[in-house]
This record gives C-alpha cells, structure tokens and sequence, in this order.
C-alpha cells in the first residue's frame, strides 16, 4: 500500500478523500458549467499522483473513485478503475513537475482529466453503457479538463502537505 507513509499521514489522505467525495456528491453535483458536472475525484487522483508519485495516485484515486461509484448509476468500479489510471499515469509521466514552470503541472492535470473522461466514456460504453455518451462528449472533456486545470495547483499543495512533503512544491508565478 502506501509502504513508509506513517499513519497518521494516510489518515489523512483518507479523510480528503472522504471529504472530496462528499463534496463531490453534496454540493458539486449541483453544479452544471455547459451542462457538465465536474470532477473532482478525477483532481484528487492526478494531484495525488503529482504529489505522491505512481502508488499514491493509484490509491488515492480508487479508494476517491470507489467511494464515489457507491454513488452513481454506472457499474461498481468504473470510476475507481478510471482515477487509479490517471493517478498511477500522471504520475509515470517522465514530466518533473516539481521542478518545472508553475503552468506545467495545470496542463499535466487539465490533459490527464481530458484523457481519464474519454477513458471513462469508453470504458463504460465497452461495458455496455451507451447512455454514458449521450451527452455533448466534447464538453464533457473539455469542462472537467479546465476545471480541473484550474484547481490543479491548491490540490497538489494540499496533498504535499498532507503527506508533509514541503521539499517538492509547484513553483508559483
């Protein structure tokens, strides 16, 4: 699992993604930018493979999808399945973004959500869930992408802190 993280530090990464989740289903499920809801378990899993490399992003992101999937309509599993690629993707990445320019680790965000979307919708219609594409696919990636984008850097700082790794910060502007 998280091998060497103390315990206290993964009890803390669960309670994010505990909170995430309810905010998640409590309030951001509400929210429709071009009839879109973004994601922002798919955030924490890109964020938490930035900050705490493959293993943490896997975690991270399908402990938050699994969490999540009790929630939604689609199969058990699909959203776990789809935000450990990304957390464990992103991280894998030979990009380092602690050492690179404040933007780079938004993009990295911004195309790893645009990709973990099409992976879901795919995924999904695979599975035999057709109703999953119906909407505007395009907005679909591009709203979660910005979004996300967006709130890539105060995602990535509050997962480096909680891991108390202040050593490796995204440099700011």
């Amino acid at each position: 699992m998280l091998s060497g993280t103390p315990i206290p530090e993964v009890l803390r990464l669960s309670l994010l993604v505990l909170v995430v989740v309810v905010v998640q289903v409590g309030i951001v499920s509400d929210v429709l930018v071009l009839g879109v809801r973004p994601d922002l378990v798919l955030l924490l899993a890109a964020a938490a493979g930035i900050a705490g490399g493959a293993s943490v992003g896997a975690i991270v992101g399908f402990g938050g999808g699994l969490l999540l999937d009790s929630f939604l309509q689609t199969p058990f599993g699909l959203t776990a399945l789809t935000c450990a690629i990304v957390g464990y993707a992103i991280a894998s990445i030979e990009v380092p973004f602690a050492a690179s320019a404040w933007w780079i680790p938004m993009l990295g965000v911004a195309g790893a959500s645009a990709a973990g979307v099409l992976l879901f919708l795919a995924t999904g219609l695979m599975m035999g869930q057709a109703q999953l594409a119906s909407g505007p696919i395009l907005a679909m990636v591009v709203v979660v992408a910005v979004v996300n984008g967006a709130l890539s850097l105060p995602a990535i700082r509050l997962v480096r802190w909680l891991l108390g790794d202040q050593s490796r910060s995204v440099s700011t502007p």
